[in-house]
């Protein structure tokens, strides 16, 4: 961003935020931004049609930000999607509009990237509300196959057209990303030493959240898992979710999200697209291990420089 230093690292960064009706916190998300020792090339916000000033108190205060005014509310996914076809850096840093970081955020994920080609996507720390302020951010490489979108950088010759789903609109896309990853051949990590701060701005109805995450989550498993293996999971999915529901409410809300899931996928609005089962095999390892420390053997190979061959679209 523009009055920063430059450090002497070789990748940049263009950060994409999609923010609707938050300008307070858009606000001090920016002014996070521009406090990094490790400043972003570029910075980018598509706005969700909002109706709060948000789109003037960028222009105003914000000049060196590339301000996308989409008009109305297409969801996160679609903001997302279309910040990144503005993009021009080597990666790609992606967070919400209720997320502030620590000065040293993208330093620490920047390391990381020029340090381990292999890796494909990093998620930092996020410390919400109700997180222990004491949580240790160890500088390890964990698993992390179900990364948080709200602090996730990813590199951008990665990225297909649309990698983002947008008839998701919201909600549980990170194990749509690391299944993309995946099939590459690259992995997808959690790096504790970059932290964020997630404010929780209104919006987030409990309720709405839940149906997103089942609904989502259902067709990711759908959508991308080998044949073989769509039965399975979803009755694992399905039996595991029984069990958690609590009260009626909660059930509605589940039922709700499997018909809505089941009507996207009949009309055609969620075709699949599967990855290999070598990806769906390294996807459930890591979910067994998630945020355990990759062990060294792996730590070393994924700082080899990948081959050509992993550049490959699953699309």
């Amino acid at each position: 961003m523009e009055g920063q230093k430059q450090e002497t690292y070789k990748l940049t960064v263009s950060v994409i935020i999609v923010n609707w009706n938050r300008a307070k916190d858009v606000v001090n998300a920016l002014l996070s931004l521009r406090a990094q020792t490790h400043p972003p090339h570029e910075v980018i916000v598509a706005d969700n049609g909002s109706t709060d000033g948000s789109c003037d108190i960028i222009k105003r205060d914000f000049p060196e930000v590339s301000l996308i005014e989409i008009g109305t509310n297409q969801g996160a996914c679609f903001g997302r999607n279309l910040g990144t076809e503005y993009a021009k850096s080597d990666l790609i840093y992606y967070i919400d509009d209720d997320i502030t970081l620590d000065e040293h955020c993208i330093e620490e994920f920047v390391q990381v990237f020029e340090r381990y080609p292999q890796i494909g996507a990093v998620q930092t720390t996020i410390f919400d509300p109700w997180t222990d302020p004491n949580l240790p951010c160890e500088p390890i490489l964990k698993y992390c196959p179900h990364p948080r979108e709200g602090s996730l950088a990813i590199r951008r010759h990665l990225l297909p057209p649309k990698a983002w789903p947008e008839h998701f609109n919201r909600q549980a896309e990170g194990p749509w990303i690391t299944l993309y990853l995946y099939n590459l051949g690259y992995e997808s990590i959690f790096w504790g030493a970059g932290k964020t701060y997630h404010h929780l701005a209104p919006g987030g109805e409990r309720d709405k959240i839940r149906f997103f995450f089942a609904r989502n989550s259902f067709l990711t498993y759908y959508q991308r898992m080998p044949l073989l293996l769509v039965l399975p999971i979803t009755i694992y999915k399905i039996l595991r979710t029984l069990v958690a529901v609590r009260t009626w409410k909660d059930l509605k809300t589940w039922l709700t999200a499997i018909g809505d899931g089941l009507l996207k996928i009949f009309t055609g609005k969620a075709p699949r697209n599967p990855s290999s089962m070598k990806a769906a095999k390294k996807y459930f390892h890591a979910v067994r291990y998630q945020h355990q420390p990759i062990p060294d053997a792996v730590v070393r190979s994924l700082a080899e420089q990948p081959s050509a061959a992993n550049d490959i679209s699953d699309s």
